[in-house]
């Protein structure tokens, strides 16, 4: 059972796929997750950020069934259950999960839809062969392989960036990591980009500063920025290489519906659309690409002060990490400032449960070490 668990992240290229009859394969890694759990005696957690989580998906719940529009319910419901699984299994049975195969499933994954991505493009483009998602809009294609979003899956694949730099050494490293850049951009979108290279410039910045005051810079640093005139040179040419969209700040129609947001929160504060998401584009079209615009159009600044409470408490709670989990999730973060959704981001929720493991597992080693201290336990009686 806890293979499902090990390997989950390995389900995410596939949780954007509808079969003919609508059947959402998303489903079936949830399902999974649910009977591991329950297999495995489950234990109840209560903390104030998985309490405000339950109160988000009980308000989306009872605005949708009075709506009859239950699909952002379904997502929040979904993505909490990705997320925080870790923290309903048994301190026993959570020693047989490998944070080490979550993150080398969820790079796999990584992988797996950069290579689709890649050869659905290079089919298109070179052969006339069509396959996977792919859409024209505002004068551009899109590629999303197997994902219905191209700025989600753009967002993932530099997601995975940091780790392939963690795992991966010598030529295997570059080789990775431009394919998942080059992947990224050939899918149009311009989410991950704008990411990876917001937080590869707040790293470098910080290495030279740490430089400058210590006295010297390190290889890490040196390498650093080597490495960051390198991606900024692949990703310029690659951009023009593998997309007929122009590389610059227009925001190709992203402004409009952020004012069309605003103008919908300015008429409906309290509530906003009470998670119609159909009603919602029935009226303008688009979602708007920022995720704190959409939480506070599909429920007002009701939903959206539990969603930020809940945002920094869990951000909180992660905070001290390593290196490569605090960039994977920067990135992430970055990357849903200019996506049409949040809830629907399965790959992050993904990604935090990986750090639910570790923490979870970190804190277990301190308190065994503890216990099995010499001095634990001196000057009790017998």
């Amino acid at each position: 059972m806890f293979i499902i668990l090990n390997w989950l992240p390995l389900s995410a290229p596939f949780l954007y796929v509808s079969s003919a009859a609508g059947f959402r394969l998303l489903v079936v890694p949830l399902i999974g997750v649910v009977l591991s759990v329950l297999i495995a005696k489950p234990v109840l957690r209560f903390r104030l950020d998985i309490l405000l989580a339950m109160a988000i998906v009980a308000l989306l719940g009872v605005w949708g069934a009075l709506a009859g529009f239950l699909d952002v319910t379904f997502a929040a419901l979904a993505f909490f259950v990705f997320m925080y699984w870790p923290l309903f299994v048994s301190r026993r049975s959570l020693e047989n999960v490998d944070a080490a195969k979550l993150w080398k499933s969820y790079l796999w994954a990584a992988l797996f839809c950069a290579v689709g991505v890649v050869v659905q493009r290079f089919s298109y483009q070179y052969f006339g062969i069509e396959f996977g998602k792919i859409d024209t809009m505002y004068k551009r294609t899109g590629f999303g392989f197997l994902w219905t979003d191209y700025s989600f899956l753009s967002t993932f694949l530099v997601s995975a960036v940091p780790v392939g730099i963690a795992r991966c050494r010598g030529v295997l490293r570059v080789l990775v990591v431009g394919l998942l850049v080059v992947a990224s951009v050939a899918t149009s979108s311009r989410a991950g980009l704008v990411a990876v290279f917001a937080v590869t410039i707040y790293v470098l910045l910080g290495e030279l500063v740490r430089g400058i005051f210590s006295g010297g810079l390190k290889r890490s640093s040196l390498f650093l920025g080597a490495s960051f005139l390198v991606f900024s040179m692949l990703a310029l040419f690659s951009w023009s290489s593998l997309t007929d969209r122009e590389l610059s700040f227009r925001s190709s129609g992203r402004i409009s519906s952020y004012m069309d947001a605003l103008a919908f929160v300015a008429g409906n504060p309290i509530f906003g659309a009470m998670s119609d998401e159909g009603a919602y584009l029935a009226l303008y079209g688009f979602l708007p690409h920022n995720m704190f615009l959409y939480v506070v159009v599909m429920g007002g600044f009701v939903l959206l002060g539990l969603f930020v409470v809940w945002l920094v408490l869990t951000l909180k709670w992660l905070r001290g990490g390593g290196r490569t989990e605090a960039q994977a999730v920067a990135i992430c973060l970055i990357g849903l400032q200019l996506v049409p959704s949040f809830f629907s981001a399965y790959f992050f929720a993904m990604l935090i449960s990986i750090l639910i493991v570790k923490r979870l597992k970190s804190k277990q080693r301190r308190i065994s070490t503890i216990v099995d201290h010499p001095s634990f336990g001196a000057g009790c009686g017998h």
